[in-house]
């Protein structure tokens, strides 16, 4: 099983970025444990092969801290490319200029001693930060800017600025973990995705009139606010031989056979 070494503040948010990485995303087996001689994240494979990602946010606080500020959100951005990045740009939400990955001697051998230096690979881009800002969305917290709705505006966001909102950062970020688990030969297999259409139709309504008073509405409506005589024909004619305009559910059922996908129909 491999281990993840974690420094002993912000236990959960730490714990929530690993559980995404290497659990939900690379479905890897693996045992968290914080340690106040821990400053860095550090993660051991079965063959005692180390990845040490640095930690450049959470360190910066002490336990109880309130770090979701505006202050905490990175003014400027860099973009990271090394041989394990999925992309050429990704996005480096927090981590030091250099934004790469080296190899670092982490325990050098006793002396006079024949036992094998441990040798890691060191990661100064913080995807366990970087992950957990982007999904928890706490800079929605920070930042107290909102629409006419009262919902935050994609714009004041810290992707939309920099110009990576359509980006799929934590997707990113996880590729980029496992091509360094792989370089340092993870004896684990990582979880297998397939692709599933999955169609849903909510259905508010079942019907397009209730009763004949909704049918008049439906056709005054037609005429004197939608201004169209064949709207109003149509419906007429629908309402005469009681065919419910809403009701496309084989038409739906149909086309889903034909395309051998299951459609999934939510009621009210």
């Amino acid at each position: 099983m491999i281990r993840v070494f974690i420094p002993d503040n912000f236990i959960p948010e730490r714990s929530y970025s690993i559980d995404i990485l290497l659990g939900e995303f690379l479905g890897l087996e693996y045992l968290i444990i914080p340690g106040e001689e821990n400053k860095n994240y550090r993660i051991v494979l079965e063959n005692s092969a180390q990845l040490v990602v640095e930690d450049h946010f959470f360190g910066r606080f002490r336990d109880g801290d309130k770090y979701y500020t505006a202050a905490s959100i990175p003014e400027t951005m860099r973009y990271a490319k090394n041989r394990f990045t999925p992309e050429k740009d990704v996005p480096v939400i927090h981590g030091t200029d250099q934004a790469n990955v080296r190899s670092a001697l982490i325990s050098p051998p006793p002396p006079n001693k024949a036992e094998p230096s441990v040798v890691a690979m060191v990661c100064s881009i913080d995807i366990f930060a970087g992950t957990f800002f982007m999904l928890t969305r706490w800079e929605e917290y920070a930042i107290k800017r909102r629409d006419n709705h009262n919902r935050f505006p994609a714009e004041a966001s810290l992707a939309f600025k920099h110009n990576f909102l359509h980006r799929p950062v934590v997707n990113e970020y996880a590729e980029m973990l496992w091509n360094m688990l792989v370089h340092l030969e993870i004896e684990q297999p990582r979880k297998e995705r397939r692709f599933e259409c999955v169609l849903s139709h909510d259905i508010d309504f079942m019907y397009m009139w209730k009763n004949p008073l909704g049918f008049l509405k439906t056709i005054g409506g037609d005429i004197l606010k939608r201004h169209s005589t064949k709207l109003a024909l149509s419906n007429i004619k629908s309402f005469v031989t009681m065919k419910n305009p809403y009701d496309t559910f084989d038409y739906l059922m149909t086309l889903s056979e034909k395309a051998g996908i299951k459609s999934q129909f939510n009621f009210m």
